[in-house]
Parts: C-alpha cells; sequence; structure tokens
C-alpha cells in the first residue's frame, strides 16, 4: 500500500500556530494527519543542526559543508521556520490508531517567503541574482519544490555548457596500476600484495594529466543525484537539451572510472578550489555542484537519517548576497568602496589583554581602507517598514537598531542604517534623528519595494529592477553627502 501523502505550506518566520490562525482549512490537532505532522517534527525534524545553503556574505571559505542551527522546536510552538525556505520531505511516518490499526504518511513541508504573496517570484531572483532571466516556461512546473530543483538544474545547465566551452577539464592525477608497462614510481608494499607469485606484473603509480579527474566525476555524480531526485524537470531541462546531452554522454566516454567511484569520497576530494589558469569557468561550476550535493545529496541534518531530505535556503544570507551583488553594479567607479567581510573585535580593557567580543556588520562604506563613514545592515523583517513608514513603535526592531548604532559607534561612523525588503511601497521620508542629545548623527532606513506577482515573471522582473534602482540611488544620494 503507498503512503498517504500529507502537505504542509509556510512562510518564512512563521509556526504553526500562526498557520492555524491564518487559514481555516489547516487540520484538527486530535486527527491522524496532525499527528504524523508533529511525529516528523519532533523525531525527525527535531535534530539542533540542519545544514542549509550559505552564500558568500560573511563567510570566508564557502566550500565546506556549513552546518547551522535553527529552533525548529519550542515550547511556543511545535514548528518555526525562522529564515528557512525550502522544502522538508520526511518518508515513512508510522501512526498508531486507538482502534489498533496505523497509518503510514509522508509528509512534506514548503517554505516560501513572505514576500512572496502569490507566485514564487522574489525567491527565484534572490536563488539566482547573478543572472535572473529566466524564459516563462520554468515557471509551469507543478510545485515549489519543482521551482527550487529547476533553479538548481539551471545553474548547473548553465555553468557546465560555459565550463564545456573551455574543453574538458584536465588536471593531473595520481593513477595506481599493475602491469608489466612500467610508467612512475614503483609501489613495492602494494607490489608485494598483489604480485606475491611472479606474473610478469608490476605493481606502480604514476601521475598522468587526465580528463578522468574527481572535478569530472563530481559533476558526473551532481548529474546523476539531479536525475534521481527530479526525474521529470531533468530530463525536461537537461536529457532534452542536445548540447547537454552531448556534453554529459562525452564526460561518461572521456571519464570511465566515474561508474565506480564512491560519491561522498569524490565531494571531499572536491572541497579544494581550482587555481587552474585556463579552465577558470570549472571553478564557478565546482563550487555550484557543492552546493546541490549539501542540499540534495547529504541530507540536510548533521546526520544521515536518509528517510529525511529537502533543499533548504537561508534566506535573509540570500538577501546580503542579493545586496552585495547590486552594490557592487551600482557604486561602480564611485569614491568609495563597500565592503562584506567586515570582523571587528570591541570592548578592551586596561589588564593588557586585547579586544574581547568580535562584531560583523553586513556592510561598511569606507572613503579609503582605513576611514568607514557609512554602515549599512541588511535586515528581513516586515517591521521596519512600520516603524519608519507608518511611525509605529520602534520595540518590535528595537534590537536591530540597537545593533546598528553600536556598529556606527565602534566603527566611528557618523550615520548608519538599515535596508530591508517590502510590499507595501515607498518610503518618503528615509532619514531619522538618533535623539535629543545627539542630532548630528543619523540613521537611515532603506527599502527595497517587492512587486506582489499578478503578472508574468518578465514584468514582475523589470518592476523589481526598477525599484532596485529607486533604491540604490537614495543610498547613493545619502553617501555622497557624508564623503
Amino acid at each position: 500500500m503507498n503512503n498517504r501523502q500529507l502537505e504542509f505550506y509556510f512562510k518564512d518566520y512563521t509556526s504553526y500556530d500562526e498557520l492555524i490562525e491564518r487559514q481555516d482549512s489547516i487540520i484538527d490537532r486530535q486527527s491522524p494527519e496532525f499527528r504524523a505532522f508533529e511525529i516528523a517534527v519532533k523525531e525527525r525534524i527535531k535534530p539542533s543542526k540542519l545544514m542549509a545553503n550559505i552564500t558568500e556574505t560573511g563567510f570566508k571559505d564557502q566550500d565546506k559543508l556549513t552546518l547551522i542551527e535553527f529552533d525548529t522546536f519550542s515550547s511556543k510552538s511545535l514548528f518555526e521556520t525562522k529564515g528557512l525556505v525550502g522544502v522538508l520531505k520526511v518518508k515513512d511516518v508510522k501512526v498508531d490508531m486507538e482502534d489498533g490499526e496505523s497509518q503510514v504518511f509522508d509528509v512534506k513541508i514548503t517554505i516560501t517567503s513572505r514576500f512572496d504573496q502569490i507566485k514564487p517570484y522574489f525567491l527565484s531572483y534572490m536563488l539566482s541574482y547573478e543572472n535572473p532571466n529566466f524564459s516563462e516556461d520554468f515557471f509551469t512546473e507543478s510545485s515549489d519544490e519543482d521551482l527550487l530543483a529547476v533553479l538548481l538544474l539551471y545553474l548547473f545547465k548553465k555553468q557546465l555548457k560555459e565550463a564545456f566551452r573551455q574543453g574538458l577539464f584536465r588536471t593531473y592525477q595520481r593513477k595506481e596500476y599493475n602491469d608489466g608497462r612500467i610508467k612512475g614510481a614503483i609501489n613495492v608494499p602494494r607490489h608485494i600484495q598483489e604480485n606475491l607469485i611472479f606474473n610478469g606484473k608490476v605493481a606502480y603509480t604514476s601521475k598522468e594529466n587526465t580528463v578522468d579527474n574527481t572535478i569530472n566525476h563530481l559533476i558526473l555524480h551532481t548529474y546523476d543525484y539531479l536525475k534521481s531526485s527530479f526525474p521529470e524537470v531533468t530530463v525536461k531541462h537537461i536529457d532534452q537539451d542536445n548540447e547537454m546531452r552531448t556534453i554529459i554522454n562525452s564526460l561518461k566516454e572521456a571519464a570511465p572510472q566515474y561508474f565506480t567511484s564512491n560519491r561522498h569520497k569524490v565531494l571531499l576530494n572536491s572541497m579544494t578550489p581550482l587555481s587552474h589558469p585556463y579552465f577558470t569557468k570549472y571553478e564557478v561550476l565546482r563550487k555550484t555542484c557543492i552546493k546541490i550535493f549539501r542540499n540534495l545529496g547529504i541530507s540536510v541534518f548533521d546526520g544521515k537519517d536518509e528517510s529525511v531530505n529537502g533543499l533548504l535556503y537561508y534566506i535573509p544570507d540570500l538577501w546580503e548576497s542579493f545586496l552585495l551583488h547590486n552594490y557592487k553594479n551600482y557604486f561602480l567607479g564611485e569614491e568609495f568602496f563597500v565592503d562584506a567581510a567586515n570582523n571587528l573585535y570591541i570592548f578592551k580593557g586596561n589588564d593588557g589583554k586585547d579586544y574581547r567580543k568580535l562584531i560583523r556588520p553586513d556592510f561598511v562604506f569606507y572613503r579609503n581602507v582605513d576611514t568607514p563613514f557609512f554602515i549599512l545592515d541588511a535586515k528581513f523583517k516586515p517591521k521596519w517598514y512600520d516603524v519608519t513608514a507608518r511611525g509605529k513603535s520602534l520595540n518590535p526592531v528595537y534590537d536591530d537598531y540597537l545593533q546598528v548604532i553600536n556598529y556606527m559607534v565602534s566603527y566611528d561612523t557618523k550615520a548608519a542604517g538599515v535596508i530591508f525588503p517590502t510590499n507595501h511601497g515607498e518610503i518618503l521620508n528615509n532619514e531619522f534623528q538618533i535623539s535629543p542629545f545627539n542630532e548630528k548623527t543619523k540613521f537611515y532606513s532603506f527599502e527595497v519595494v517587492v512587486p506582489v506577482g499578478d503578472c508574468t515573471y518578465k514584468v514582475w522582473t523589470d518592476t523589481f529592477k526598477q525599484n532596485i534602482e529607486k533604491s540604490m540611488s537614495k543610498i547613493l544620494k545619502v553617501i555622497k553627502s557624508k564623503l
């Protein structure tokens, strides 16, 4: 008998209790469906460390599998999404019934962005900010899970084509042989082990410049996993593409050892960045393959539970990366630069010890290397719009405010602020005074208006790009006034 399928839909930074309040159709807490959800969360998702995709902002070593703690279970609510978006699938959840029978469910939890009111355009744009020009057929898939799969497939497909134009990747690999054609260093221990009786063979190791290498194995394993995880979209967007089919077949013919290579060992051996002067596109592709593996090929948890898998992103981090990309795009050639890799230790006593507390503002603007003059922190709370556009209480975002003020004082700048997404509209007044005793130092609030999404993706994208340009113009005007 097939398992019953259950689906639960969340937004980021919401709880199950909030979901019940907003939707009358949510299942009753006494039902077997709710029990299945409860078991899936408590017994399968409860592990405190989840593996989520982390982008480059604020992290220096992106090739390590990143473990981040997310509170998914608390006394306040059964399930809290925090900053996670994506899909979680929990298989074979068994629920014992009162009559002694049992039911088995597959539980699927889909988490989308709060700023996507109709279609998931905003999340899609955040995931693909470097090249967001998808064709319309990328948004005809049947579910949010398929949509996220297509986004990964799109990046893999695009980058593999670009890399293949540089030719098949070649590098030096150590090869182990045992034959009569010696062309390397003899491996005495292995020779004794494998050739106890004289048979005319010699065990030796050779260093060869070959296509049958770890990176090409990684590419093929990535393709295999995408196809096994999302067969329909892989066939549609990769297998039915003549160029992609040629590339995959060429790799399989040129790298036959991939068929016997261990996937996890290949991933481990692919963590070192490539520094080849010619095959530059393969380094970009290598990073994407690792991202796909850490979200799909490896459990999303710090464990080996194969019954739980999915695709997770930490959306505030996507937001920071998106902003950094736009800063570099719009502020290129200006008399200042913005740094996103900021680590500053603060608080030092007279006891001879060094500064002891690390702070990490998202974006610091510098006149030169030693002169910071403006702090701008990326935030993802809708309440910032209520505070700065509608005059509501500062309390819901007060911790954010204190954090940014701390950054400003620590870097000795005369201005600081926040930038956040909103569905509501433009803020007319972006400048705020700190206090009656400090009217010279200013606090700024910048919005990026996210269109609702009741249109085609192209119309949405064109509107969003215009909104981004408006926001960048506002920021640039303030920054130039501080130079």
